[in-house]
């Protein structure tokens, strides 16, 4: 099994007259810097592309699932495709700062009575 990742450009060869096809991702995965997600894929993947691999790391663990990681705050589009080059995965990425142990306190003092 050989999958590759991409950090180019990909240029898709079309027939004369016709009109490339474009697509952009409609989906938004949020993680904290350090986080991780692990996608499963409905079909085999075998090529990965993202956009900007200082914000976002993809590690692809089988023809069949990949791992996001967040490394830097910013976004990134991670797009992954079948052999025949339909789109089988493609989402935004954005990383920020780990702000879930801020949450909670905020949380537990708007429960508290004396909070004002």
């Amino acid at each position: 099994m050989a999958l590759g990742i991409s950090l180019g450009s990909i240029a898709v060869a079309t027939p004369a007259g016709a009109q490339p096809r474009t697509f952009r991702p409609t989906s938004q995965v949020v993680l904290s810097l350090g986080e991780g997600q692990m996608i499963n894929m409905s079909r085999n993947i075998a090529d990965v592309w993202v956009s900007n691999p200082a914000v976002a790391d993809v590690h692809v663990s089988s023809s069949r699932q990949l791992n996001l990681f967040g490394k830097a705050m910013g976004e990134a589009t991670v797009i992954a495709t079948a052999a025949d080059g339909s789109v089988v995965y493609a989402t935004n990425v954005r990383v920020s700062q780990n702000i879930s142990p801020v949450d909670e306190v905020l949380l537990r003092r708007c429960r508290t009575p004396t909070f004002r």
